[in-house]
């Protein structure tokens, strides 16, 4: 049976269906048609979506790598200079002692948020602080902090 006498066969029997058969077929056949439209786009969306949430997962992935090799390195050793300098810019006044152990920072300021503000940003920053105590004295609120080694000045 080659494709010509298969319309024809499908042609002649759809010409004897009723008026009211040719009207149902054609609906279930537009039925099926937006099924499958909808079923195709869909999928397609569903792809997207798994696409993004893959890469999401990749670039989580690769911030983690980053941090864990960051941390696993060891900070950077910060430069006394620079945390002072800092701590200026800030109002903060601070003072370094160096002992056996690393530098002993003692730090006080007015308001308690900006120095805990400071020191958090050092936090982040990778400052290796061995110990950190921060509390209220009065009207000053104090930092007592011992550096790493790695963080003494060369």
């Amino acid at each position: 049976m080659n494709f010509s006498s298969l319309k024809l066969a499908i042609s002649t029997r759809y010409q004897a269906l009723g008026p009211n058969d040719r009207r149902a077929l054609l609906i279930l056949s537009c039925f099926f048609v937006l099924m499958i439209l909808s079923l195709s786009i869909w999928a397609q969306l569903k792809a997207g979506k798994a696409e993004t949430r893959m890469m999401n997962a990749k670039q989580t992935l690769l911030e983690m790598r980053e941090l864990g090799s960051r941390l696993t390195e060891g900070a950077s050793p910060t430069d006394i200079e620079s945390l002072k300098a800092s701590a200026m810019r800030t109002g903060i006044a601070m003072s370094v002692t160096q002992s056996g152990g690393g530098s002993q920072i003692s730090a006080t300021h007015p308001s308690m948020a900006t120095l805990s503000n400071w020191t958090a940003a050092q936090i982040s920053a990778m400052a290796p602080f061995d110990q950190l105590i921060l509390k209220q004295q009065g009207e000053q609120a104090v930092l007592s902090a011992t550096l790493a080694n790695s963080a003494a000045p060369r």
